[in-house]
């Protein structure tokens, strides 16, 4: 369900050096979450696009994560959930993977 800003949230968790990484970037680059999540996300499917190699972020366990939630535009949504139907990956996991595609090096 969108929020009044036409969003779609996912709460998702990333290991916490990973946010602190996301949190930097903002900073650094003088962005606001929203705007770093939507180049994050069309980063992250124009390389899917191009059957660039991707390394999926694993689920974090124990005390050493953060759960944040993510709001993406729908159709960029739409197209994780997609991505996640054809991986079998849960959708959490292909989001995790978007929103750090712009601070983690590209998979060998």
């Amino acid at each position: 369900m969108p929020n009044k800003q036409g969003r779609i949230a996912n709460l998702v968790r990333f290991r916490t050096d990973d946010w602190e990484a996301v949190e930097a970037y903002v900073s650094a680059h003088g962005l606001k979450k929203q705007e770093y999540y939507d180049r994050a996300c069309e980063a992250f499917l124009s390389s899917h696009e191009q059957n660039e190699p991707i390394q999926y972020a694993l689920t974090p366990i124990g005390n050493g994560y953060r759960a944040i939630n993510v709001y993406l535009l729908p159709e960029d949504h739409d197209s994780l959930r997609k991505i996640a139907d054809d991986t079998q990956i849960a959708i959490g996991r292909v989001v995790a993977t978007a929103v750090l595609h712009l601070i983690q090096p590209p998979a060998e």
